[in-house]
């Protein structure tokens, strides 16, 4: 389907007029201009009448709020990951991001040339569709207003500087807009030409077309509109509950088509319950807000927040965080997906049958209705030998839990004697005695003595029984501060703990961390299992894993590749929020040579750019005292390097004088949303391992 756009006679270029006032444009000019941009108004009224319908609607019911209680807090442990750093991108974007992002949005992905029919089955969650043959017309100012969007000179047709050449020198930036003013100018724009224009356009015109159908919309910090569906949620009625999916347009230069990407970005909760309320009636402090509810679309409660927005605290809703459900004894849902990428898959698919399967959509957005194929010569599996892994005695197989089961570790314990323990609150007495049998194999399919290669002694004298009402670090420190352990022995502490280390109260979330460090001081290696989610089966289940971290604390490794490239440094950086602080920090710099060996650990604010510097500094220093040379440098970042960050490590290893090749790879162990890939011919949608 094409367009409503006209095809226009002018330059391929681009056509800049004279603004709406000036002699260049007439009235019937200006008509016909209008009709151009207002081309969908036929077939949106349906669904502009429902939106307008909606915004008569109060936003949320008010609830029966006063039966909240802290009993209603979950007890469910949370496993952030990435979360927390997905969350500081967003909210506190680095300096100059921001700008960077308004000023030089970059093309984000490529047009993929038509697949083969009989390209492997394999697709992912894009939509193609034709750009308009016709060029489009857009409402231009030269100086900054509400509501417009901020594009570089460079980014649009060359035909702007011969009409004001002092876009150059004054100021490189104009402001677009799909609806021309009074006083703009008219810029007329073929859209495979200029992808940054061919993103605003379209990015625009489908909110425009979605906006009414959804109760709540926010735009990225990438500017792309993020559409929060809303799904009944029973179990939490002070509550609303909403999946959130964003619509990506991704377009390159002098390509007649481009691409919708969707994708499914989990779930999130509204507060039933305005913040003037929550305040004045429940106490919450406004210090826990971070994202608001304001007619329809998410805003930051920060110090950016609009004018008309603060004019009516009345109709702002708290969109749910951890800090605020602690403060109202609200619970914090949390979901996990065992089948990720199955669950993204059924909720991508039926979101785009029901809102971008429309027959409206596809006259704006003419896509083909199917998910994009992928070309099966860009399909390659990850050769078997690639995927092998090195355990006892060079025993070689590519499932580490059944390798360490079958042949032991990689590299045994050092320590010949270990002695084992446990510590538990008298209620956890059976728990404990539970935990005994799986250890050594009486209950489950494994036993931890034969899986770490070690015999492990039950040591009853350092076991610690801890009255239900005693202060456990107070009562831990005491007794294990005093204690004799012997020199050859390895010691490992089984503790039962009744907190998580995501403990949400700050002085039980100390307890867990208080007794693993007293633990430490003694040279004890230690094992914590949360006592509200120990079950039989999750025992059962945890113990390889268990198993697998016991040979890992007391010196061992469990496997290594099989491939291993000699002289090699390999060093992961991660990253971590401080739940107490609230700051930022990069750190868990493990630095490991080619044979897994742990080297040396260490943390910094994120901000510091000469820690990392440092801490490479240090692991090279310290590995080439006992190796030669080092062939490469391996870098496992927590997120992807931008080219400023490669330049300043090249930089720094120039200072170093260490001409050393550096391979950087993003290290992830949560759920990407964005680019998927789908095996239709499975049943769980899953590619073949290794894919």
């Amino acid at each position: 389907m094409k367009p409503t756009n006209k095809k226009s006679n002018k330059s391929e270029e681009g056509l800049l007029t004279d603004s709406v006032n000036g002699n260049g444009l007439n009235n019937e000019f200006r008509r016909a201009v209008n009709k151009i941009m207002d081309g969908e108004e036929d077939i949106s009224a349906e669904l502009r009448d429902k939106e307008d319908l909606l915004n008569e609607e109060h936003l949320f019911e008010e609830a029966d709020y006063d039966t909240l209680n802290e009993s209603d807090v979950s007890g469910d442990e949370i496993d952030i990951e990435e979360a927390d750093w997905e969350i500081i991108d967003e909210e506190n974007p680095e300096e100059g991001q921001e700008d960077a992002v308004d000023d030089e949005r970059e093309v984000i992905d490529s047009v993929d040339d038509d697949p083969e029919e009989d390209a492997g089955s394999l697709f992912t969650n894009k939509l193609r569709f034709d750009l308009p043959k016709s060029n489009v017309i857009f409402g231009l100012s030269l100086k900054e207003k509400e509501g417009y969007r901020r594009f570089h000179f460079g980014k649009l047709p060359s035909l702007l500087l011969s009409e004001f050449p002092s876009i150059k020198t004054d100021n490189p930036f104009v402001w677009l807009n799909l609806d021309a003013e009074e006083d703009d100018h008219l810029l007329e724009v073929d859209l495979s030409k200029y992808p940054a224009a061919c993103w605003y356009w379209f990015t625009e015109r489908i909110h425009r077309l979605l906006a009414g159908q959804f109760r709540l919309s926010q735009k990225t910090y990438l500017d792309d509109w993020q559409y929060w569906q809303e799904i009944p949620d029973p179990e939490f009625k002070d509550l609303i509950a909403f999946r959130k999916f964003t619509i990506k347009v991704l377009t390159i230069k002098d390509s007649t088509s481009a691409n919708l990407l969707v994708t499914y970005d989990g779930l999130s909760y509204v507060v039933n319950k305005n913040v003037n309320t929550l305040s004045s009636k429940h106490g919450m402090d406004t210090q826990l807000l971070i994202r608001v509810v304001f007619e329809k679309q998410i805003h930051f409660y920060n110090d950016h927040l609009k004018e008309n927005v603060r004019y009516n605290t009345a109709k702002i809703y708290p969109v749910l965080n951890r800090p605020i459900a602690i403060a109202l004894g609200l619970p914090y849902p949390f979901y996990t997906e065992k089948l990720k990428l199955t669950r993204a898959y059924e909720y991508i698919d039926a979101f785009s049958k029901k809102y971008l399967n429309t027959r409206e959509f596809r006259v704006l957005v003419p896509h083909t209705g199917n998910w994009q194929l992928i070309d099966a010569k860009q399909v390659l599996v990850i050769g078997n030998r690639s995927r092998n892994f090195s355990f006892g005695e060079g025993n070689i197989g590519n499932n580490i839990l059944n390798g360490v089961r079958d042949y032991g570790p990689a590299r045994l314990i050092p320590k010949r004697h270990a002695k084992i323990f446990m510590i538990f609150r008298k209620s956890d007495t059976r728990k404990a005695l539970r935990l005994k049998d799986y250890i050594y194999g009486d209950k489950g399919f494994l036993a931890l003595p034969a899986f770490v290669r070690l015999p492990l002694t039950y040591f009853k004298p350092l076991t610690l029984e801890l009255e239900e009402e005693s202060d456990m670090v107070e009562a831990a420190e005491k007794f294990y501060s005093s204690v004799g352990l012997e020199d050859d022995t390895a010691y490992f502490a089984f503790y039962i703990s009744p907190f998580s280390k995501w403990e949400e109260v700050p002085a039980n979330r100390e307890v867990y961390y208080r007794i693993k460090e007293l633990l430490l001081k003694r040279g004890i290696m230690s094992q914590a299992i949360d006592s509200n989610k120990f079950t039989e089966f999750s025992i059962k289940m945890s113990m390889g894993n268990i198993g697998l971290a016991m040979i890992a604390k007391l010196g061992g490794i469990p496997w290594q590749l099989e491939d291993k490239t000699q002289q090699e440094l390999v060093i992961g950086f991660g990253a971590y929020k401080s739940m107490k602080s609230k700051q930022p920090f990069v750190g868990s710099a493990f630095c490991f040579d080619d044979s897994g060996q742990f080297q040396e650990f260490d943390c910094w604010p994120a901000k510091e750019l000469w820690a990392l510097h440092g801490i490479l500094a240090e692991a090279i220093k310290k590995y080439k005292e006992k190796n030669k040379e080092i062939k490469r440098l391996v870098i496992h970042y927590y997120k992807p390097l931008r080219k400023k960050d490669f330049a300043d490590i090249d930089r720094f290893l120039d200072d170093l004088d260490e001409p050393i090749p550096v391979i950087v790879v993003r290290m992830n162990n949560s759920f990407e949303n964005e680019v998927l890939v789908f095996n239709p011919n499975q049943q769980q949608k899953l590619p073949e391992n290794g894919t």
